[in-house]
């Protein structure tokens, strides 16, 4: 088989290329474009060494992973945590992309080289293989991205009633202004199951009427705690009292937090 060294370096640059790329991307890192240039270059090299000197599995795998760490190390400098953790997202996009080819190849030929090795896949093929993990990738970061707002507004809410202690996971939905009309107390809006509301006192209930944008109305049913403490954070703590209502729906359906703090306890 007829193998061109200089489309074979080009291919394997664009590839490494585009891995560095959506691995920074990933990990929210700037880098100067010329270092990732350098990166890309140096990771095509490294095929020149399995057409040499023929490798075993292991030899393989170790020359793979040496050189990703030397590819994330030049852009990346000497932060070690940076790198270790920039290398295997690295890796694991180049096996969802290898993947990808290995998988349109044997559609393809219906069987895969004997040393497991592809050298003569297509552009439009390799092209579109990178358009599919392209899109992959830029939903995981925005999953990711989104996940990680979601949690910066997530709190740890420790109620406090007579003689028993519940803590949830609350939200803070800056667009609740939901209050309690005859306290003028902040509402908490909590899933209904976290509490046995059965051994509530119906004297004891508050009504709190509610509007939503869409315009429907309703009234949620709510107790006052003798106190509610919001971790801030892991040193501060803060006292507030408010009203805890009770929803009977899901509050998210992720698992991540099951309260809604309003504006106002915060």
């Amino acid at each position: 088989m007829e193998i061109y060294l200089d489309m074979l370096l080009l291919e394997n640059f664009l590839v490494n290329f585009f891995l560095i790329y959506v691995t920074t991307r990933t990990m929210r890192i700037r880098v100067k474009l010329k270092r990732v240039y350098l990166s890309a270059f140096i990771g095509a090299l490294s095929c020149i060494l399995v057409l040499i000197y023929p490798m075993n599995a292991i030899l393989q795998l170790i020359l793979k992973f040496g050189v990703a760490f030397i590819m994330l190390w030049i852009p990346y400098g000497n932060k070690i945590t940076t790198i270790i953790k920039s290398t295997l997202i690295f890796i694991m996009y180049s096996m969802v992309l290898a993947g990808m080819c290995v998988f349109i190849k044997f559609n393809e030929m219906g069987a895969l080289p004997a040393d497991g090795i592809i050298w003569d896949f297509s552009y439009k093929k390799l092209l579109l293989s990178v358009m599919i993990l392209a899109i992959f990738i830029d939903r995981m970061v925005i999953y990711i991205k989104d996940r990680k707002d979601i949690h910066k507004l997530v709190y740890n809410v420790d109620i406090f009633f007579d003689e028993s202690k519940k803590t949830v996971q609350a939200f803070l939905d800056t667009g609740n202004e939901l209050r309690e009309p005859v306290t003028n107390l902040p509402v908490i809006v909590i899933e209904e199951g976290i509490i046995n509301t059965m051994t509530l006192k119906e004297d004891d209930m508050f009504t709190i009427p509610y509007r939503v944008v869409n315009g429907n109305k309703g009234n949620l049913y709510g107790i006052k705690p003798k106190h509610v403490d919001i971790h801030i954070d892991d040193k501060n703590i803060e006292s507030k009292e408010v009203i805890i209502a009770f929803c009977k729906d899901k509050l998210s359906n992720s698992g991540d937090f099951n309260g809604l703090l309003s504006r106002g306890v915060l």
